[in-house]
């Protein structure tokens, strides 16, 4: 059995195991407010459907398949039907406050168009959470001197990855630089900590997002500050191991 863990910014939450995305089991989420709420499978697959527009509810098997599973589905405006449905507190599944907060439209035949601009809206209102994440991040690290934990930045990343198929041109290249900055700061982090491979495997992948950015739209700024970082890192590892083949040119590029 896997360990379990107490949840929310007081361990408020739980006890849940954690997922693979570092956030507590959903599918264990799921079933244990479910439950609370007195709520039969069948009843909630009936919910679930209405709050979706969808014309068909999910079947007892379905509902109990996806919590036993833990396949709950990552779409974004689903998560958001799960959590109203079940009065779930939104970080249990990786959503934010803001995202809960706005009204969720049914899919009906009459209101199809509404659904791209409000799933949109969402995963705007997504990035934004995730950018000022960062900069609370960023904050602590350099002017109170605290540790952001790495792990938590994956998370972070992950969350950001799954709602790029999902988003149009503007907010992919958004969420794209975002995942890049997220990636420079655990470079920073590692780079503090003296842990220069993993530094530069972040800054490796800081670098991979800003190309794919730089080829869609040229952004050199991006393309010179990821470089700068990568460089000054193999700088450093440089000065630290002596045996290391030199990086002196990488840094100076």
């Amino acid at each position: 059995m896997s360990l379990q863990y107490m949840w929310g910014e007081q361990g408020e939450y739980g006890p849940f195991s954690a997922g693979e995305d570092g956030y507590p089991h959903a599918g264990e989420v799921v079933r244990y407010f479910r439950i609370l709420r007195g709520m039969s499978a069948i009843r909630f697959g009936e919910e679930y459907a209405l709050a979706l527009g969808e014309k068909k509810p999910k079947t007892r098997i379905w509902v109990l398949t996806m919590e036993r599973t833990n396949n709950v589905p990552v779409d974004i405006t689903r998560r958001r039907a799960i959590a109203t449905i079940l009065g779930i507190p939104p970080v249990l599944l990786g959503i934010s406050e803001s995202i809960l907060k706005t009204p969720l439209l049914p899919d009906t035949p009459a209101a199809t168009t509404p659904r791209i601009p409000l799933q949109e809206t969402l995963i705007t209102e997504a990035l934004t959470d995730y950018e000022q994440a960062l900069k609370s991040y960023i904050d602590g690290f350099f002017h109170r001197h605290g540790q952001a934990i790495l792990h938590d930045i994956t998370s972070a990343v992950k969350q950001i990855s799954t709602l790029l198929p999902q988003a149009r041109e503007h907010n992919r290249q958004q969420g794209t630089i975002l995942i890049s900055q997220y990636h420079q700061f655990a470079n920073s982090i590692a780079r503090e900590q003296q842990e220069y491979d993993l530094g530069i495997a972040y800054a490796d992948k800081a670098l991979k997002h800003a190309q794919e950015v730089h080829k869609v739209k040229p952004d050199s700024n991006l393309m010179a500050i990821v470089a700068y970082r990568r460089g000054m890192t193999s700088f450093e590892q440089e000065s630290t191991l002596i045996s290391q083949p030199s990086n002196l040119q990488d840094a100076a590029s």
